[in-house]
């Protein structure tokens, strides 16, 4: 008898890959649920939510610098773009009223600056 035979005969009856004693076989991928219960009780519950969670750690901790350049990212790019609007009340209140009365453009200057920088900035992070 070959050694698929002998692993085909210990498989679950219901042909779905485990072995008769409900662990995964050497090999498997260990994300494989195992447990065929329809209602979960509470402890149950809390059990297979910690191995989640530790799963889900394990298989992102070896990505755990792209993540955090990645969220970092994300941040800077949510930032810019709420700074367009504000940078633009900034402009209509403060730069356009002493341009009105005769005085300097340099408020207004400075904002149309600061917003075409934010506008750089978030287009870099895309």
């Amino acid at each position: 008898m070959s050694t698929a035979d002998q692993n085909s005969e210990q498989l679950h009856p219901e042909g779905d890959g485990r072995p008769t004693d409900g662990r995964p076989r050497d090999g498997d991928w260990r994300g494989v649920a195992t447990e065929s219960v329809e209602d979960v009780t509470g402890s149950l519950a809390a059990f297979l939510r910690g191995r989640s969670k530790r799963l889900l750690g394990s298989l992102l901790s070896p990505h755990r610098r792209t993540l955090m350049a990645l969220g970092a990212l994300i941040l800077v790019e949510e930032a810019m773009a709420l700074a367009g609007p504000y940078l633009i009340k900034v402009a209509i209140d403060s730069g356009i009223p002493p341009l009105a009365a005769g005085g300097s453009a340099r408020p207004l200057i400075t904002t149309c600056l600061l917003f075409l920088g934010a506008i750089l900035v978030q287009q870099v992070a895309l």
